[in-house]
């Protein structure tokens, strides 16, 4: 039954998100209006049945690629204890739900820690990334606790094959960095947009290799509502300006480090959830 409730739940959530995106983009709008906006820009409707409990999991990511539809999920079974084994898994399958299958996605095994997946990326090269964050406490001395935290950018193919864990971020000593965004930097790359004590860009080759590391304008980014890639690799960013009181949208040029043309956003700061758009530059919904 819980599988069914959220194969209808995942369905309507598609199809509506987009007709939200595209009523709240043009202002105030009838409901024969919407239904209209429904009927032209919902393109198909399918309903997914997937292989684990939703009430007990979340989807971190998903991804169309070559005609296979990919969900990145984080699921947690609870004992009596209410203590959780976690898995972090793919789900793979046609379009329509036909010829699905669930892959684990393992990473190596680190000891006396605690670990759980943040940030997760499916690349438009064919490869998964998610951002791990491992925690280290030890209380065997009282006055020399110790608690270390560490972030590992882990990757694997679409096959589920693990490939390699990068460590991205070391806090163990004075200074905290964390990834606050994963993003798609084309070419099978990952670009991870880290802040903290200071905010970096910081881009990865499928190999596992830093292709590329750039400071950025913390006082900017700082005020970042969204930052996401366009289909054609733009970075954009969504920003506050220095009072907090209205929203801008704009490209980051990363080479150069410098801010395209803003454009003030014309709607309320708390009416919707902002997104990253397809083939728009943001998709708005009221949830």
């Amino acid at each position: 039954m819980k599988k069914n409730l959220w194969k209808k739940g995942m369905a309507l959530i598609l199809s509506g998100a987009i007709v939200l995106g595209l009523t709240a983009c043009g202002g105030e709008s009838s409901s024969n209006e919407n239904s209209q906006l429904a009927k032209e820009n919902v393109y198909s409707y399918q309903e997914l049945e997937l292989p684990f409990d939703m009430e007990n999991s979340n989807i971190t990511s998903m991804a169309y690629l070559d005609g296979r539809l990919y969900i990145l999920a984080n699921i947690y079974e609870y004992d009596e204890q209410g203590m959780a084994d976690h898995t972090f898994g793919c789900y793979i399958s046609n379009v329509d739900g036909t010829e699905g299958s669930f892959v684990e996605l393992a990473a190596q095994e680190r000891e006396e820690t605690n670990s759980w997946i943040n940030n997760t990326l499916i690349s438009s090269g064919g490869y998964v990334y998610a951002v791990e964050n491992s925690t280290y406490e030890d209380y065997s001395d009282p006055e020399n606790y110790v608690y270390e935290e560490r972030y590992y950018l882990n990757c694997w193919d679409l096959n589920g094959q693990f490939l390699w864990s990068e460590l991205i971020a070391d806090n163990s000593g004075e200074e905290y960095t964390w990834c606050n965004y994963l993003l798609d930097a084309g070419e099978g790359k990952a670009l991870a947009i880290m802040g903290g004590n200071q905010y970096e860009a910081v881009v990865y080759a499928p190999e596992g290799a830093e292709d590329s590391r750039r400071e950025l304008d913390s006082a900017l980014f700082e005020r970042t509502n969204l930052i996401y890639t366009k289909e054609d690799g733009t970075l954009m960013l969504v920003t506050y300006d220095e009072d907090y009181t209205k929203r801008y949208i704009s490209s980051y040029d990363l080479n150069t480090g410098t801010e395209g043309e803003k454009v003030e956003l014309p709607f309320s700061d708390y009416s919707y959830s902002l997104y990253r758009g397809n083939k728009s530059d943001l998709l708005l919904t009221n949830s």
